[in-house]
């Protein structure tokens, strides 16, 4: 068994002074001339470590609050579409649709995608063939859209997920042919 004790050498420097005790008749020791470690003293303070925490979720939120993620700019040029019916059957592009009937027959609505829009049914854009073509969903109150359902329109603004616009402008074609901004309230 050795026994280690501290101490100093001449000269000031800290040594380790070791015993052992297996022979202790023969009272051997031996000088190590490695410094003793400094004592390190343990925060245990909790208050500073909740300080610490305070200032690293107060950055997050600074962070998290001041980013703004980059958003893609699109413009798409298409047909003004009702989702709900255009999603039930793709022949639905037009403002009169197919729907179910009375006795499960098909049968056509007239103006149902003005009403839908109307009653707040999210509008949409079919970019270029109607059957194939890319829908994009138009994140902006509906109704102001109504009388303008399956005219062609031109949108431009964020693309909010992939197959959400946020527009900036919503255009559509008059029955010159000339493109006419509507005006519509934004969300966000």
């Amino acid at each position: 068994m050795k026994i280690a004790s501290r101490g100093r050498a001449p000269g000031g420097k800290s040594t380790t002074r070791v015993t052992d005790c297996r022979a202790p008749h023969l009272k051997r020791t031996c000088r190590l001339s490695m410094p003793a470690p400094l004592p390190i003293p343990l925060i245990n303070n909790s208050d500073a470590m909740k300080r610490i925490i305070a200032l690293f979720i107060g950055a997050a939120f600074i962070v998290a609050f001041t980013f703004e993620p980059a958003t893609d700019k699109i413009t798409v040029t298409g047909k003004l579409i009702d989702t709900k019916c255009y999603g039930m059957n793709h022949m639905n592009h037009d403002n009169e649709h197919m729907v179910p009937m009375e006795g499960g027959k098909m049968g056509k609505m007239p103006n149902c995608a003005t009403a839908c829009a109307g009653m707040g049914i999210p509008v949409g854009i079919v970019e270029g063939d109607y059957q194939k073509g890319k829908t994009y969903v138009l994140i902006t109150p509906a109704g102001a859209l109504a009388e303008h359902m399956a005219r062609q329109a031109r949108v431009t603004g964020e693309l909010a997920y992939k197959g959400g616009i946020i527009p900036d402008k919503i255009e559509v074609k008059n029955d010159d042919g000339d493109w006419e901004e509507v005006s519509v309230a934004t969300m966000m």
